[in-house]
Order: structure tokens, then sequence, then C-alpha cells
């Protein structure tokens, strides 16, 4: 019975060795998401938008721009990026903090804020998207 868990022990341990190595080598290959799309959906309206994180810093929502004219600007922290974007007409916000795993996944939270007559509107978001390029038309 000893050995049995003596083999049982080391089997797990030259596992650890190969499984460790791993995990540290997909840590260092995190990614930022500046110049990249992403195919993204969100628990608030609407559903399914594409979130493009433009080279120069700003931050767009093409679906949303159809609806609403506007802009955004996001800071790219490398791991964790955080982004805002404010209708033309300053009524609806969006803020978002979220995490840029390996630039292929974004999983985040935020909030929208709408201004309608008088009234402020305010709902908590949850996002997650997937790299567009990783997508095959």
């Amino acid at each position: 019975m000893k050995k049995f868990f003596m083999t049982i022990f080391l089997f797990l341990f030259l596992c650890a060795l190969t499984v460790l190595p791993y995990s540290s080598c997909v840590a260092a290959e995190i990614e930022a998401v500046t110049g990249n799309s992403y195919l993204t959906y969100c628990s608030v309206s609407p559903s399914i938008d594409s979130f493009i994180f433009d080279e120069d810093g700003t931050f767009s929502r093409p679906v949303l721009e159809n609806e609403i004219a506007g802009e955004g600007t996001y800071e790219d922290q490398g791991l964790i990026f955080l982004a805002e974007w404010t209708s033309d007409d300053e009524n609806t916000t969006y803020n978002f903090t979220g995490i840029s795993l390996v630039s292929l996944l974004i999983i985040g939270s935020g909030n929208k804020k709408v201004i309608e007559d008088d009234e402020t509107d305010n709902d908590s978001l949850v996002f997650i998207g997937i790299r567009e390029e990783a997508i095959p038309d």
C-alpha cells in the first residue's frame, strides 16, 4: 500500500512539473486589447455588438452607433482596460472595466446611464467578447 501511494505521489509530482511551466508561458502571453475588434455579448441592449479598440485610443461600438451616434475612448493597461462611450447628445453613456485574456477573449462589467425626460436610468451590465479574427467567415 505504501508503494502505491508513493507511485501516485511521484506521478502527481511529475505532472506538476509538466503543467506549471506551461501555465507560466500562457501568463506571459497576456496581451492588450489595442488595435483589436471583438464580437461581444452584453447583458443590456443592444445585446450583440462589436467592440473596437483603435490604435489611437478610441473605442467604438458600431451596432450602437447605428442607433445613437457617439464616440468613446479607452485606457489600455495591459491585462485590464477601461472604456467609456458617450452619445453625441450626451444622454447615453457607457463605462466599462474589463480584462483581456491573451488578447483573444475579453470579460468585464460596467454601467449604462440614460437620461430621458429629466429622469436618469442606470443599468449595470456584464459583457464577454471574442476577438473577431478568431471567428472564421
